[in-house]
């Protein structure tokens, strides 16, 4: 490959957007966290065979927070895969691999 089909603009971006893309998705998995521990301790906590029973209270405002909080995490973590895998052919790299869960 000689110096003129290099395409240094699109090397140079899908470096700075692989970078974002691994921050981002470490942010969306301490999201995806902080939701589990929060749904685990509903499971943990109370006990309807006590005397008295022990309900726990839902806070929908504080899951609703958190699964917002992922909405807007993913979606940006989306993005710069989807503007990644728009350089990366330019770039000689191979596109980020998205796997639907069922």
């Amino acid at each position: 490959m000689s110096d003129k089909q290099i395409n240094y603009e699109a090397i140079g971006r899908c470096k700075v957007l692989l970078d974002k893309i691994k921050v981002q998705h470490l942010e969306r998995s301490k999201a995806i966290n902080e939701l589990r521990a929060v749904i685990y301790s509903l499971h943990q906590k109370g006990n309807i065979n006590h005397v008295p029973p022990e309900v726990v209270v839902f806070d929908t405002e504080s899951l609703t927070f958190l699964v917002d909080k992922i909405g807007r995490t993913d979606s940006d973590l989306m993005r710069a895969v989807s503007e990644y895998n728009n350089w990366c052919h330019e770039a000689g790299e191979k596109p980020v691999k998205l796997i639907e869960v069922e």
